[in-house]
């Protein structure tokens, strides 16, 4: 979707900073849709201190997607 691929180490570290999407995640399942929409508002947030925007947003995707990939390099995550 994004381009961007973290390790399993890295998204369990920043799963431990967000409890309430882990206990999603874990009761729930990855299927689920509104999982997945918590999972991109954590990432988002994590790298950004925003949420990942929804088609009703005017936020231009591809512009966010660009901010996500340069902060990802610049903190020098994988």
């Amino acid at each position: 979707m994004t381009g961007i691929k973290f390790s399993l180490r890295l998204v369990e570290k920043i799963l431990l900073l967000y409890p309430d999407i882990r206990s999603e995640l874990a009761l729930e399942g990855i299927d689920e849709y509104y999982v997945q929409e918590e999972i991109c508002d954590m990432l988002a947030h994590f790298f950004l201190g925003s949420f990942w925007p929804r088609e009703k947003d005017e936020n231009d995707l591809d512009t966010f997607l660009e901010a996500s990939k340069y902060q990802v390099h610049k903190m020098d995550l994988k």
